[in-house]
């Protein structure tokens, strides 16, 4: 599976247990030059938008690839030796756990789960290759 040079639509769903609210997200992501960025705007369930930018690094290792976030931090590795890896982060008492499944490629998902004192939610995104 390569990543860098392509352009991918993203399509998201993030529901929030704390605020008991879904929220739509539509955007693009670029992965190329060792960056993930991605642009988009969401859509709260009452009907307002925003939108939404985020960036992190992308360092393919021999079997993955090593996210890290702006500030140099690591965030979590993608292996991919398998089809459906699993990841996770502990960011203060907030634990993020993350399921890629890339067996439909060039199509692919993520589903994350953030539980935690600040944080409670579930976050589905579907990739598309432009």
């Amino acid at each position: 599976m390569d990543f860098t040079g392509c352009f991918w639509n993203i399509n998201r769903v993030i529901n929030d247990n704390r605020q008991s609210k879904k929220f739509i997200y539509t955007g693009q992501c670029e992965i190329s030059d060792g960056r993930y960025f991605e642009n988009g705007e969401i859509i709260s369930d009452d009907g307002k938008k925003s939108l939404s930018s985020k960036s992190y690094i992308w360092k393919p290792t021999g079997q993955g690839i090593d996210s890290y976030f702006d500030d140099g931090l690591f965030f979590h590795r993608i292996d991919l030796t398998c089809l459906m890896p699993t990841a996770n982060h502990l960011c203060g008492e907030d634990y993020y756990e993350v399921g890629y499944d890339f067996k439909g490629w060039p199509q692919w998902d993520a589903e994350w789960c953030v539980q935690g004192p600040r944080k409670d939610y579930e976050m589905y995104s579907n990739y598309s290759k432009l």
